[in-house]
């Protein structure tokens, strides 16, 4: 089966059926794509027609009503009274090419009844396109373009087409239920075309578009709009309601108080590669009176498909603006306001109005997956707002054209050209076209679905303690179409889907969620043992009316045990050393089966000294004495040998990198005959005990060895380099400087430093673990409690010089998760798509893993983390020198300050127009590739168009960032031929882009 639709996407040519006619309201629809009337034009494939096609009629109001339709057929519905009157186009077989597409009919007598067979409005033989339909719940009328004579197979050309489209109007007979005949308004050899309807107490008006010179795009000769009014008998001779400057692109009328209210998008310059131009314009006339074209708007942005509705007794104007739903409520008194609270990114101007008293819904088209379903925000008449955009129909097939209506008892119904979706493959990429076309009706169900969101899940372990409540707090989704008003928050023992055991634990939330947002809920948690919990929090939403829980779970492991070493103690002679070792257990869980092992030169390395089984009780200590045999042991040249000292337990622990730690233990004696101790302010000589030991306040180890300077080697202690990967530090490092802050976020549970010393035979330690002469990635733990970091330098002559960094918490300013550099064992890429080019981009330390052994490769990834990618893949150092101009700035984490800063700088990353950054919203596609390319050295370029099927949706200013990529094939879309630009970007697709950049690179 072909293609069913034409080579242009947004026009049809039928003729043979190749009179132009429009897939949507008004002259051009999809005004933000550009179209020029130089374009060739083909003739629609016809094959379905041979195919057979079925009535259904479909009394449960759901369902097909007819199988295998023509894929252009616009279906519209209105409602008078109790009766749904449903039009759409349709071709008849009997007829030639040129004369078979007709204007159909079918009437629903209440909601429960079938439709009828279908009848055409007008069975003359002539071709209908066109139609609009118009009603005020008592009188419906159905307008349409009509070619006034038959023509035979061959006789047809655009410029006989164009003279014989007149306009027509019906109105339909409530007692017969059937249309009445048709009244032709027009009979001249001008183009007539594109009509719109409007009733009101009894009189009807018909709008068109007249252009004199029989151009089908308005570019030549003079554009006029006309209407005939009904005044209840007859139909007056029709009227020029205004000569138009430039071309009107899309029009719409409704009727209150018995008058015509009139209103169009004008693309001013006549030029229709240009949309800027395009503004709105609004007329308001009865029989005998006009009040002239009034502008609406005047800017230099597009502004197009106005819709026109009357609603509260007044006439409202609603139309699209630069991703924005603009409104007047009121044309008599027009103040503009924003319609939806914020920009409907990823949706066009191909929207629909549907009204019923209250109610109002604003509906779209989208694509998503292949499929094409409808997408509408409404209004909530609770809080007396419009709800976000959420997904209405699930069909999974491509919904081509729809309209909508509301019944009597206010339920919502979707009429619509349904098409199959037909997965195509070409060059191994996977894509999706149209096959053949259903005219099909589905009832909105109003349902409630809540969706919790697992990554946004906080708390803190530490708190976590027997009899004591646990905050616990996530996000939770409305991604329904009703309004979640209640929560209740079940707390189980493992999976509640899978056998997972209730816990005495509920908490219910009186709350509001409307349709399509989101709130951060907080809750909590009591453990009643010291014990690991596997819990799990199942959401039950409005009493439990949710139709989808299985996206309802949080998951929050607790009650882990956690050792660590606090404090390590040297004594002994040159043959035998006794180590004294500390544990510490921070947690409320005890630490069972404890072991000590001590491991010379490596933590593979020989054993030397172990100690074990043991227990450490919760929250407390225990000192435990090794003996070392040193007597065989092979020192380096200086009489040193690092030993790593290693614990483990069987109580399971979630972090073991603070388990372990590693120190320099020096065979040689002092002249004391002891080893001598440091002093934790970097003097000299440092200061002797009794029993030679090595320990200092606070639980750290100095570096052992002579402390007494020689005047043979280099006393030079200080650093060279250090970089701590998150925080702010002040002052800036200078080595001359010893005393510093380190403020972090009050969430932020570790560090990498990257320190060197200047003298490449000094040696450094950080918090008494000695580390040679430099360190890199290497990880601290800083638990709230930890206050203190101290880095010493020792010189070659034995002098210590010790750097003393304050830590100091602020507030976070960012709910995102940070990632670790702990990437080992990542356990969710395995079998992902872009599995190498994550771990090529974790080893180069661009990206990395999360503390829980994971990389997350499909989360959304921020502003924030963007500009933190970009600069380490293009090899800048951070910034943290000044401040950001940006407004939201105390919002800036302070890990990815320093990074924005750069990137800003380097012109990559910009800030929005209201001087914001918006550190924590996700980026998009279309974002990340300008930046990309930008920091590439790439600055503006100049693209009218990209490869990609859904081109129109790319913003002019990304489309030329985008092409480039394309070119420099960093970017090649999805199987589907779109690029998705106003999709979130993911991690995972990050990491493809920066790897293959880098491939590229010398």
């Amino acid at each position: 089966m072909r293609k069913l639709i034409s080579k242009r996407s947004k026009l049809y040519a039928i003729l043979l059926g190749c009179l132009i006619t429009i897939q949507a309201s008004g002259l051009i629809a999809f005004a933000e794509n550009t179209i020029t009337p130089t374009d060739d034009f083909v003739v629609s494939d016809r094959d379905y027609i041979n195919l057979p096609s079925e009535w259904k009629g479909n009394a449960s109001g759901d369902g097909i009503l007819q199988t295998n339709i023509y894929p252009g057929s616009e279906p519209l519905v209105k409602r008078v009274n109790n009766t749904n009157v449903l039009v759409w186009l349709a071709d008849d077989a009997s007829r030639n090419s040129v004369n078979r597409t007709e204007l159909m009919y079918s009437v629903q007598i209440g909601a429960s009844g079938a439709w009828t067979a279908p009848q055409p409005v007008d069975n003359d033989n002539t071709a209908d396109f066109y139609p609009n339909i118009a009603s005020d719940g008592n009188d419906v009328f159905v307008t349409w373009q009509n070619i006034n004579k038959e023509f035979g197979e061959t006789d047809a050309t655009l410029e006989k087409l164009a003279e014989a489209s007149e306009i027509k109007v019906s109105k339909f007979n409530k007692a017969a239920n059937s249309f009445e005949t048709p009244v032709r308004l027009t009979t001249n050899n001008m183009l007539d075309q594109t009509p719109v309807a409007a009733v009101s107490g009894g009189k009807a008006y018909v709008s068109w578009v007249c252009n004199d010179a029989k151009d089908l795009f308005g570019t030549k000769g003079n554009n006029s709009i006309m209407y005939s009014c009904f005044d209840g008998s007859t139909w007056q001779q029709a009227k020029k309601l205004a000569d138009c400057a430039g071309i009107p692109i899309s029009m719409t009328s409704t009727g209150l108080g018995g008058k015509l209210y009139l209103s169009y998008s004008l693309d001013v310059d006549k030029k229709l590669e240009t949309v800027v131009d395009r503004e709105i314009y609004y007329m308001i006339a009865d029989a005998s009176t006009q009040s002239g074209q009034k502008q609406l708007t005047k800017n230099n942005v597009i502004d197009s498909k106005p819709e026109i509705v009357t609603r509260n007794n007044k006439a409202s104007v609603f139309w699209y603006q630069d991703k924005r739903i603009k409104y007047v409520e009121d044309i008599t008194a027009p103040v503009t306001k924003d319609f939806l609270p914020e920009p409907i990114d990823g949706y066009n101007d191909n929207y629909k109005i549907v009204l019923d008293n209250d109610s109002i819904c604003l509906m779209w088209a989208k694509q998503v997956n292949g499929s094409i379903e409808v997408f509408g925000a409404f209004y909530d008449t609770e809080i007396k707002e419009m709800t976000n955009i959420v997904k209405l129909t699930d069909t999974k097939q491509m919904i081509v054209s729809f309209d909508a209506i509301y019944d009597q008892s206010g339920e919502l119904y979707v009429v619509c050209n349904k098409a199959e979706k037909i997965e195509k493959t070409l060059d191994k990429n996977k894509y999706y076209e149209q096959g053949l076309s259903d005219l099909y009706i589905t009832k909105i169900s109003w349902n409630t679905n809540g969706s919790a969101d697992i990554a946004s899940t906080k708390y803190n372990e530490s708190d976590f303690c027997p009899g004591k409540p646990l905050p616990i707090s996530f996000d939770f989704k409305n991604i329904g179409n009703k309004a979640i008003k209640k929560l209740t928050i079940e707390a189980y023992e493992g999976n509640p889907f899978n056998g997972g055991k209730k816990l005495d634990q509920s908490k219910t939330i009186e709350t509001y969620i409307k349709a399509g947002t989101f709130k951060n809920i907080s809750t909590s948690f009591t453990p009643k043992e010291a014990r690991k919990y596997n819990l799990y929090l199942k959401v039950l939403v409005n009493d439990n009316a949710d139709i989808d829980m299985t996206d309802n779970i949080i998951y929050a492991d607790m009650g882990y045990c956690d050792i660590l070493i606090e404090k390590l103690t040297v004594m002994g002679n040159e043959d035998s050393k006794t180590l004294v070792v500390t544990i510490k257990n921070t947690s409320v869980i005890p630490a069972k089966d404890v072991k000590l092992f001590g491991r010379e030169d490596s933590e593979s390395g020989r054993i030397i000294t172990e100690k074990g089984l043991f227990t450490v009780n919760a929250g407390g200590k225990q000192q435990i004495l090794c003996s070392i045999n040193t007597k065989d042991m092979k020192f380096d040249k200086d009489g040193v040998k690092i030993i790593h000292i290693l614990t483990t337990t069987s109580s399971e622990e979630r972090y073991t990198s603070n388990n372990n730690t590693s120190f320099l233990l020096s065979k040689k004696l002092s002249s004391g005959g002891n080893d001598n101790t440091g002093d934790p302010n970097g003097n000299q000589n440092g200061g002797q005990n009794g029993n030679g030991n090595t320990g200092i306040p606070g639980g750290t180890i100095v570096i052992p060895g002579d402390n007494k300077p020689s005047t043979n080697k280099s006393n030079n202690a200080k650093l060279s380099k250090l970089n701590i990967d998150k925080g702010t530090l002040s002052p800036a490092f200078d080595k001359n400087t010893g005393l510093y802050d380190l403020t972090l976020d009050s969430d932020i549970k570790d560090i990498i430093i990257d320190a060197t010393t200047e003298d490449k035979n000094a040696l450094l330690a950080i918090d008494g673990v000695v580390k040679s002469n430099s360190v890199t990635n290497y990880h601290i733990n800083v638990p709230s409690e930890k206050t203190k970091l101290e880095i010493s330098v020792k010189a070659e002559n034995g002098e210590v010089k010790t750097y003393i960094i304050n830590i100091k918490r602020s507030v976070v300013k960012d709910d995102g998760e940070k990632p670790s550099t702990d990437a080992s064992e990542l356990k969710d890429i395995k079998n992902h798509w872009a599995k190498d080019y994550i771990l090529k981009l974790i080893k180069l330390s661009i990206m990395a893993g999360y503390p829980d052994k994971t990389f997350k490769p499909d989360n959304k990834i921020t502003r924030a983390e963007a500009a933190i990618v970009l600069v380490k893949i293009f090899n800048k150092n951070p910034d943290n020198t000044n401040k950001l101009a940006f407004k939201d700035e105390a919002k800036i984490p302070s890990w990815a300050y320093g990074y924005i800063k750069t990137a800003v700088q380097m012109g990559w990353i910009k800030g929005y127009t209201d001087n914001t950054f918006k550190a924590s919203n996700y980026i998009t596609r279309q974002e990340f590739t300008a930046m990309f390319v930008r920091a590439m050295g790439y600055n503006e370029i100049d693209v009218d168009k990209t490869s990609f099927a859904d081109d129109a949706k790319i913003a002019s200013w990304a489309k030329g960032y985008v092409g480039k990529a394309v070119e420099l094939k960093l970017i090649g879309g999805y199987q589907d031929k779109t690029f998705r630009p106003a999709g979130n970007i993911t991690r995972a697709e990050v990491c493809v882009i920066a790897q293959k950049y880098i491939d590229t690179e010398p």
